[in-house]
């Protein structure tokens, strides 16, 4: 195998409360990917990325990433993975917002291709989720708030609504 993917010595707990603060500094969310220097998957994923530069730009300028060991016989992780959803094997990608939410919890195999991944499926899965969020509405300003919710209750007619005196 490569290089060392997930370091056994990492505290997966302070891993995320330091993405929790870089997260809500950058507006960016968390990626937290499962997995172990064991899985060959793993290994296949993190060079695919690297090896497309849309990808590894995508990945790197919207995500805050923290690596979670699984596997191991350190309590600290088996601690950590039992606060998270449930998942069937590995690599798996947690995406957080900067408060800590689970936005979107993916098992890689319908990112997968022959022996590799497929670029354009990863490439909507990291587009999909790259947005800064804590709510669908934190990038609306007020104006267009108001504007999207006339739009909504009053339909054509938003626009010819004014205030009565």
């Amino acid at each position: 195998m490569a290089d060392s993917l997930f370091d056994p010595e990492r505290d997966p707990f302070a891993d995320m409360r330091n993405a929790l603060e870089t997260a809500q500094r950058e507006r960016k969310n968390i990626l937290v990917e499962l997995g172990g220097d064991w899985c060959v998957w793993c290994h296949r994923l993190e060079a695919f990325i690297n090896a497309h530069p849309q990808l590894r730009y995508l990945r790197d300028i919207h995500y805050v990433k923290v690596k979670v060991l699984v596997g191991d016989e350190q309590q600290k992780n088996k601690t950590f993975l039992e606060h998270l959803p449930g998942f069937d094997g590995v690599p798996h990608i947690f995406i957080y917002n900067s408060r800590g939410q689970l936005l979107c919890s993916q098992d890689t195999s319908p990112l997968e291709e022959g022996e590799s991944y497929n670029f354009g499926r990863v490439r909507d899965f990291l587009s999909r989720w790259s947005e800064w969020r804590l709510s669908p509405y934190d990038a609306l300003a007020t104006d267009e708030l108001k504007r999207l919710v006339e739009l909504h209750y009053f339909g054509e007619y938003a626009n010819q609504i004014t205030p009565s005196a």
